[in-house]
């Protein structure tokens, strides 16, 4: 008994894988003519079925009609069906105008016994084999240089955009913002090249969208040095036109203050900005500060085809218009007089020794603003210094503006303890322009 089970067992499991064998030449299978197509219920859209006198195919609808990739019977492949979705399956038989399709694993028994087994695709929706799994591993990191092309991809090669970014999707445009951003993406596409040419060199366009379609990619990679002009061509002046236009609007704004002044009102130009317009000497410091950007603005724009001194040039124009406003309005601009109110000839001194040109100067005002020593304790009522603030009205022969200024003094005497306080010092110090008297 125990015998006869066991040939029982293997004769059953004999019969099972020889059931399981695929026959791909088809000698034992029905070929579906026209009219009995299973595609029917997958074929709702216009225009995707395909029809001669034999079959009723369907058919890629993003694909042109005439796309054949040859494939052989018996070998893996990627269908794309009428509403664009995209499934492993394999090829069983070449017929007139298209290709029998069935499942990557289907069987004998399927195809015998499952009237829906076999499937009818034209030639433009039937693409070779690819490994997507190895695909995502090898090229997925460079996605986020690709999908920033595929606007300029598609405005030379099909699938259209809408297409390639799924449909109706918007997709949002991307500026290069430097050169070296520009050499980045550059750099990335090489490499991204050289892989794409050992592994995907041979896949044909898939004309679907570009998260699965490799030609896209590869051809991205390829013709790298045109994509990249591509984007650089809309980018404008990239990300130091976005920072010249925060300057500009800076600067815009200083003007129309020093248009607005009158005399009474709060002055709001900053003082740096004065002395930028006003003294050449400051003006060339302050350049100095924009070395850089000047620099990265000026290459960039070569990159561009645009005029590479746009950013300095702009910015001269508008410290050269604030200039000539703040001839109108800065004379307007006096010290109150009670910053001067009281006189202390010792500190006054202290004053004087603390500037190196104090002998060049020309001293219209003089004084402090405190007559009693201003004392600062800490949160246990212990003096920690005690101030008085004191300024000078002044003008500068030497001075490469015509304006005037008012120095101001923190005169301090830091505490020494025992109710004791240290020598008079500086401690603080300040410059403001003003119109002269």
């Amino acid at each position: 008994m125990k015998i006869f089970i066991l040939f029982l067992i293997i004769t059953l499991t004999s019969g099972f894988y020889a059931q399981i064998k695929l026959n791909l030449n088809g000698a034992n299978i029905n070929i579906k003519g026209k009219g009995t197509n299973a595609n029917k219920e997958n074929t709702t859209e216009t225009g995707s079925q395909f029809n001669n006198s034999d079959y009723t195919f369907e058919r890629n609808p993003d694909a042109p009609l005439d796309v054949n990739n040859n494939l052989e019977a018996g070998k893996y492949c990627v269908v794309i069906d009428s509403r664009s979705n995209m499934s492993r399956k394999r090829v069983y038989q070449i017929v007139n105008g298209g290709y029998a399709i069935i499942a990557a694993d289907a069987t004998d028994w399927d195809l015998k016994n499952n009237a829906n087994a076999i499937r009818y695709f034209a030639a433009n929706s039937v693409y070779p084999d690819v490994d997507f799994t190895k695909f995502n591993n090898d090229l997925r990191p460079y996605e986020e240089y690709v999908k920033h092309y595929l606007n300029c991809f598609s405005k030379s090669n099909l699938p259209s955009l809408s297409v390639l970014t799924n449909r109706n999707q918007r997709w949002p445009a991307y500026y290069l913002g430097s050169v070296n951003e520009a050499n980045e993406h550059l750099r990335k596409l090489k490499s991204l090249d050289s892989i794409f040419k050992i592994s995907y060199a041979n896949l044909p366009n898939f004309y679907t969208k570009y998260e699965y379609n490799p030609f896209v990619w590869g051809k991205i990679a390829q013709k790298r040095d045109s994509m990249v002009a591509c984007l650089l061509s809309s980018s404008g002046d990239g990300l130091y036109g976005e920072q010249l236009k925060g300057y500009v609007a800076m600067y815009q704004e200083d003007i129309a203050k020093a248009k607005a002044f009158n005399a009474g009102s709060d002055w709001k130009v900053s003082n740096e900005m004065i002395g930028n317009a006003a003294s050449k000497n400051l003006r060339e410091e302050w350049n100095k500060k924009f070395e850089i950007f000047f620099q990265d603005y000026a290459a960039f724009a070569k990159l561009v085809g645009k005029n590479p001194n746009i950013a300095k040039d702009t910015l001269t124009l508008l410290l050269d218009n604030l200039a000539l406003e703040l001839k109108t309005s800065l004379p307007k601009k006096k010290p109150e007089d009670y910053i001067f109110k009281f006189r202390d000839a010792g500190l006054e001194a202290k004053m004087k020794a603390y500037l190196k040109n104090a002998s060049n100067l020309t001293v219209y005002k003089i004084g402090l603003t405190h007559d009693i020593w201003q004392i600062i304790k800490n949160d246990a009522g212990i003096p920690e210094y005690k101030y008085k603030y004191a300024a000078m009205y002044v003008k500068n022969p030497s001075w490469d503006h015509s304006y005037c200024k008012v120095l101001y003094f923190t005169m301090k005497q830091d505490y020494a303890g025992g109710g004791t306080y240290g020598e008079t010092h500086v401690g603080w110090y300040s410059e403001e322009f003003f119109g002269c008297p």
